[in-house]
């Protein structure tokens, strides 16, 4: 399975839209990124058991995003992945939060764990 169309590739490499290694790179990295957000965005689809923006009957639901850096061999990626957690907490501690309280205990362990 190839990501990249090689022909493509070369076709704008004759044409002056990649012009330096960089270029090249920088459009690399937007693929790895588009392929990383997708996959976490799918797996989460495919764990709640329904599509973004389609009604669901249950209680455990999308809430939004965490931005992360993604380390690779070639480049550091920024990306947003989707925050998921609710369900969990209730599996494993036997009670419920409130997505905004979610929400507000990701970005100080964010914080911390930052510092």
């Amino acid at each position: 399975m190839n990501l990249l169309n090689i022909e493509e590739l070369k076709r704008q490499i004759a044409n002056g839209t990649f012009t330096s290694l960089d270029d090249i790179t920088k459009e690399f990295k937007n693929i790895l990124k588009e392929v990383i957000q997708t996959a976490s965005q799918e797996e989460l689809t495919s764990h709640l058991g329904y599509d973004k923006h389609q009604e669901s009957q249950t209680s455990n639901y999308r809430n939004g995003y965490n931005d992360k850096t993604t380390k690779s061999k070639y480049v550091n990626i920024d990306v947003a992945i989707p925050r998921d957690i609710q369900l969990h907490l209730d599996d494993l501690y036997g009670y419920e939060l409130s997505t905004q309280t979610i929400s507000n205990i990701t970005e100080k362990v964010v914080e911390k764990a930052k510092e």
